[in-house]
């Protein structure tokens, strides 16, 4: 009996055994999968409007003599910045949208009022944007002022609720490219262009896509002006200084561009700022 018994199951294990598919038996080698990688910034060719900018210069708001000057490195003065000083006065150099041409005192309207509070908030300064002069646009006012004025008594010469035109020398552009036309202990004129405080250069104004191209991949954008990839916004607009010198000195450009011609259309790289990895 034991012998059948044991006959029986080693018939069973051969079965078992031979029943087995050799499709799914054990191998020694299961092989390698190659993996391919593409590179993917969804590249495409833009058409930018290139607005330039003439030559010009940017009076003082005073006469006096300039007690301080400091000429910004890298050739830009930007908006809510001080680079001057007239008679011990701080100065402030500031932009806005409607020239600074008169004083302001509470209760204030018109379209200078409305252009003050919209860069004292885009400078971060916040403020009303009511269209009317009030405690909130001179509070922004003095606190841009007193960022600027380097000492507590030359800040107090904000008087209490009045913006003074003499604090402020007006900008044209928020940021300009400039060479500084006043020096350490120069007399100077107020609204002279014989006393100037700085000289603007010819170059570009502004860079703003005609249209930007249907079915992009969304996300962070570039343009390559000279070599170089710069900041594109998802309005079309290029605002990086670097880009707008960079536009002004690209061979590109300055060919297509005519002498009185306001408006330029250059074509430019436009793509995503990162690239992307497709594995297949």
């Amino acid at each position: 009996m034991a012998a059948c018994l044991a006959a029986g199951m080693g018939l069973a294990v051969g079965l078992e055994r031979t029943m087995t598919p050799p499709s799914l038996s054990d191998s020694s080698d299961a092989g390698n999968l190659a993996l391919g990688s593409e590179e993917f910034d969804d590249v495409r060719s833009l058409n930018v409007d290139v607005t330039a900018s003439p030559a010009g210069g940017v009076a003082f708001p005073v006469s006096g003599r300039v007690t301080f000057a400091s000429c910004p490195a890298d050739g830009v003065v930007r908006s809510g910045s001080r680079e001057y000083g007239v008679d011990g006065t701080p100065l402030v150099s500031l932009h806005t949208d409607t020239p600074l041409y008169r004083d302001l005192a509470y209760g204030d309207k018109g379209d200078d009022v409305t252009a003050l509070q919209n860069e004292l908030a885009a400078l971060g300064y916040g403020g009303s944007r009511s269209g009317v002069f009030d405690w909130a646009t001179w509070d922004a006012w003095r606190r841009l002022y007193a960022a600027n004025a380097g000492t507590a008594t030359a800040a107090a010469r904000v008087q209490q609720g009045a913006f003074s035109r003499a604090l402020a020398v007006w900008l044209p552009a928020q940021t300009m490219s400039v060479s500084c036309a006043a020096s350490l202990g120069s007399t100077v004129t107020g609204d002279s262009t014989d006393s100037l405080a700085f000289r603007s250069l010819a170059g570009v104004a502004s860079v703003k896509a005609a249209s930007l191209p249907d079915g992009r991949i969304q996300g962070d954008r570039v343009v390559e002006i000279n070599g170089r990839d710069y900041p594109i916004g998802d309005d079309g607009i290029v605002s990086d200084t670097a880009a707008l010198q960079a536009m002004a000195g690209w061979s590109t450009y300055t060919g297509a561009h005519k002498d009185g011609e306001d408006v330029t259309s250059v074509t430019v790289t436009y793509k995503l700022k990162n690239v992307y990895v497709q594995w297949f």
